[in-house]
């Protein structure tokens, strides 16, 4: 009996337990990773996410600023102009960063470049009213536009969630 009870204690302590252990750390080393991956991909989006909306608040700043009459030589419009160019900037570099860890062709690439695309047009339409041109010339295409800014910028945001949700 002695003897069997030396030949399982070998077998547990040699084989079995070693086994457990690998199994055990294996699958860690698998849930950190992945849980790694997850939370770089919600950096991303993140980071995607807040770009977005520093440059939607810049813009609509802006726009306050130039109805109230300020020009572009104005300190304040300047500095939200700053902001905006920057998060315009960091828009594309966000872009590339979702291209990165999702892949280009991705559901969530693709409406945020859609969103970026939007936001273009509607900085595009504001130079208009920068010149100093009549509000009731550019009006329906700024409100189309930003409508479709909105709408795109929903859209990513709905996409996004969807993919952290996965």
């Amino acid at each position: 009996m002695s003897d069997a009870v030396a030949i399982v204690s070998v077998v547990v302590t040699g084989v079995v337990a070693p086994t457990i252990v690998a199994i055990t750390t294996r699958w860690q080393l698998r849930n950190t990773a992945l849980s790694t991956r997850q939370r770089e991909r919600q950096e991303v989006l993140d980071d995607a996410t807040e770009k977005l909306a520093q440059l939607q608040r810049a813009s609509r700043h802006c726009v306050a600023l130039w109805s109230r009459g300020k020009t572009d030589d104005d300190a304040e419009v300047k500095d939200q102009l700053r902001i905006r160019n920057e998060a315009s900037e960091r828009m594309v570099t966000a872009y590339g960063r979702i291209c990165i860890r999702y892949g280009p062709d991705a559901a969530v690439a693709t409406a945020y470049d859609a969103a970026i695309d939007c936001i273009s047009h509607f900085t595009k339409a504001l130079d208009a009213f920068r010149r100093g041109e009549d509000y009731s010339v550019w009006k329906d295409q700024v409100e189309i536009i930003v409508s479709d800014a909105r709408r795109s910028v929903a859209n990513f945001l709905r996409v996004a969630s969807e993919v952290m949700a996965e």
